[in-house]
């Protein structure tokens, strides 16, 4: 006969499973963080260079090449500038560091610091490895963006080069020379004023180079070596050659008919259009 049926317990299964999350309350086992100290001297701050993709965008002219040429050589500048003055400011930081380091050992400092000796030696070398490897730091990193800089420039010039020789191709300069007779036997030749492509392509026949400025045929300014050099004068450009330590625009009957001849020549070769005006 069977026995009588115990009763259905009321408490609560437990389940085996933990549950998904633990009650907010629960405490938590925390790994423990170690803080390190920051250095005694600030690392050295350098800014990445930001234009040597300078051309990625920009329309395939020649001005548009020396704009991104332009800006190359800004960004060199503040980068040389931001790096000396970081030399400096590390100089300063170090020297200053160390100087303290070196007061609070000495018997000047009293009683009052009560520092053991073997502390600040340890301090002193740690200020010393961090200030070498600061400026160890800065030397590499200016040294990797000014590389960077100027592998951008080259590859800017070889096309600038390119885009040059493209042009004197398809379009040669179109020039005007005028001659100017004076008492003496002196000559002034003039250029009509040609478009700032046309000079860049006129010292490219000329020369067998491109200028390292876009304008460099409308200002006063003059490259180290050079004998002969066109100066803007209002609607023209006006020929002077190297006498001395410096120019003069009065030329001789011979020097009027060397540098009209070298023109003729590049006519001849199809490197420029020519044509003599009155003056």
């Amino acid at each position: 006969m069977p026995g009588p049926k115990r009763p259905r317990s009321t408490r609560p299964e437990v389940s085996a499973e933990p549950p998904e999350r633990l009650p907010r309350d629960t405490p938590v086992d925390t790994p423990a963080v170690t803080r390190r100290a920051p250095p005694l001297i600030e690392p050295p701050v350098l800014v990445a260079p930001t234009s040597v993709s300078a051309l990625s965008n920009a329309p395939e002219t020649i001005e548009a090449a020396y704009d991104a040429w332009d800006a190359l050589r800004a960004e060199l500048a503040a980068l040389r500038a931001t790096s000396t003055a970081e030399r400096v400011r590390l100089e300063e930081q170090g020297a200053l560091l160390l100087g303290a380091v070196k007061a609070a050992s000495s018997p000047a400092a009293g009683p009052a610091g009560l520092v053991k000796t073997s502390q600040l030696e340890q301090l002193a070398d740690e200020a010393r490895r961090g200030w070498e490897a600061s400026k160890a730091a800065l030397e590499a990193r200016a040294s990797a963006a000014e590389a960077e800089i100027a592998k951008a420039i080259d590859e800017l010039t070889a096309e600038l080069r390119r885009r040059v020789e493209a042009q004197a191709t398809l379009a040669p300069p179109s020039l005007e020379l005028m001659v100017r007779t004076l008492p003496g036997d002196r000559r002034i030749l003039h250029l009509r004023r040609p478009a700032p492509d046309d000079a860049v392509l006129l010292l490219f026949a000329m020369s067998g180079r491109c200028p390292t400025r876009y304008g460099f045929l409308f200002d006063d300014s003059t490259d180290d070596g050079v004998t002969l050099r066109w100066l803007s004068r209002g609607a023209v450009l006006e020929a002077e050659v190297a006498d001395g330590d410096g120019f003069r625009n009065l030329l001789s009957r011979e020097e009027a008919e060397q540098l009209t001849g070298a023109l003729l020549s590049l006519k001849l070769a199809g490197a420029i259009e020519l044509e003599l005006v009155r003056g």
